[in-house]
């Protein structure tokens, strides 16, 4: 039997959503089961968690055990969140079934994900974290499972229910398509096979204009951008396509390439209002590119 604060979570979802430019971004899933959970921190300058979002693929107790683990980290410094386990966020929600523990695992990891890409991009070290894996399956055997008050054997057994529609009819929203794209759980499976060789292949990560161009569409189209914005964005690549060749790779991109690309677009008599949007959607393009460590320096 499913927990009133764990059926609360699931109907009622906090932090959900993603932060942009966050500290640090974490994402885990469970081959075995296709679940899939992203963490995003905002951390500030003295270390303490001043916001977060998540977005998970996956079952009622993923999306609950998503949720409860935004709300327990929030506030808190880093050295606070590393402390947030599985057992305590199975705690605050008054326990799982036993088949559904493993979720809880995956928001211990990604809570661990986020704070070990935070390390990174700022080249520190945080005291008691280690690199956190990308398939908890690889730890899920040695999750101790101890029965609660509120469990059943089975997850839909003699207690509530959730939701079980199919993705693609949309009914269940908290399982729908999100930055993945995700549709089915074949496809959320493949995503994770993907994290689990480092997203990329390395003769993959040579991105060009045109290719960063695409994925931002990837992410427009899964985040259900507008159409103004879509058709606007397309317009300023198409105007940036004609001082920078599509194929240009973003990795050439230096300094001297950026200040001439500003110097080229000005001599073309742009008016200033064009002119910013132009440079904005570059520098959203190499943004996006740098932020899925795809080029190594953000120009």
């Amino acid at each position: 039997m499913y927990s009133e604060k764990v059926m609360d979570h699931f109907n009622n979802p906090r932090n959900m959503g993603e932060i942009e430019d966050a500290s640090g971004v974490g994402t885990v899933g469970n081959a075995k089961c296709g679940d899939i959970m992203r963490i995003y921190l905002d951390i500030d300058d003295s270390g303490r968690i001043q916001d977060v979002k998540f977005k998970t693929f996956g079952c009622g107790a993923a999306v609950a055990t998503s949720s409860m683990a935004t709300e327990l980290v929030k506030g808190k410094t880093v050295q606070e969140a590393l402390a947030v386990t599985n057992k305590a966020v199975m705690e605050a929600l008054d326990g799982l079934p036993p088949v559904k523990v493993h979720c809880s695992l995956l928001a211990e990891e990604a809570i661990h994900a986020a704070l070990w890409d935070y390390a990174e991009k700022n080249h520190i070290t945080i005291e008691g974290l280690s690199r956190p894996v990308s398939d908890i399956g690889e730890k899920e055997e040695d999750v101790e499972v101890k029965p609660t008050k509120n469990t059943a054997k089975n997850s839909g057994q003699n207690g509530k229910k959730y939701p079980d529609n199919d993705v693609k009819s949309g009914k269940n929203k908290y399982r729908a398509k999100w930055v993945y794209n995700l549709n089915t759980l074949t496809e959320a499976r493949q995503e994770l096979a993907k994290l689990q060789t480092g997203q990329v292949k390395a003769d993959d990560k040579d991105i060009t204009l045109e290719g960063a161009f695409e994925l931002w569409k990837i992410k427009a189209q899964g985040q259900d951008f507008s159409p103004v914005t879509i058709n606007n964005t397309t317009q300023h690549m198409t105007m940036i396509y004609q001082f920078l060749p599509q194929s240009t790779k973003l990795k050439d991109i230096d300094e001297d390439v950026y200040y001439k690309f500003c110097s080229d677009i000005r001599k073309h008599g742009y008016a200033d209002e064009t002119l910013y949007s132009i440079n904005a959607t570059f520098r959203k393009m190499i943004n996006l590119a740098y932020k899925k460590r795809l080029i190594k320096e953000n120009v």
